[in-house]
């Protein structure tokens, strides 16, 4: 109540928090968790007395979401509109993983700041990795689907025999 207006700082989003002090906010997106977040200025006028308006904007180079498989966002009609200076959070929809995915789409878009697949494997992914269902799922099984899921094939009898005696002789 001192004070005429509180300019406070770090958080990136715009917040009033009380009738002269607010959050700013940042006048980038630097999150893809800050896709959706509307930006604001806030213009002070000091002269006699301590007035100030806020305003959004949409900055400059905007963070934009594409979905989609490789082939899809290699086509140049998906990306002949779009401004490559933007940032970007892509999501291929591809079954497989596309090798060196990250540096074949920077060619076209070369401020990517996340990319993520979402297809049946990490769909089934986040569906089973429950803490509950973790905790009652045999060592051996959750060591083979791990490995099944990065070499496409299950553990061979050598190697399951290794993990047993191993996890025997920690025990």
């Amino acid at each position: 109540d001192m004070f005429d207006y509180v300019a406070l700082g770090h958080l990136h989003s715009y917040q009033s928090v009380r009738e002269h002090m607010v959050y700013s906010g940042t006048l980038l997106k630097y999150s893809v968790d800050e896709i959706s977040q509307h930006k604001y200025w806030v213009l002070l006028d000091v002269k006699d007395t301590v007035c100030w308006h806020t305003e959004a904007f949409v900055p400059l180079h905007d963070l934009v979401e594409l979905k989609g498989s490789y082939e899809q966002l290699t086509r140049r009609s998906t990306y002949a509109s779009l401004d490559p200076a933007d940032y970007y959070s892509i999501v291929l929809t591809d079954e497989y993983d596309v090798v060196n995915a990250q540096a074949k789409l920077q060619t076209i878009y070369p401020k990517i700041l996340k990319l993520t697949y979402a297809n049946r494997k990490t769909e089934a992914k986040e569906a089973g990795t429950s803490v509950k269902r973790i905790e009652q799922t045999d060592p051996l099984d959750l060591i083979n689907a791990f490995y099944k899921s990065q070499n496409g094939k299950d553990l061979s009898a050598v190697q399951k025999q290794y993990l047993i005696d191993e996890w025997e002789e920690i025990q």
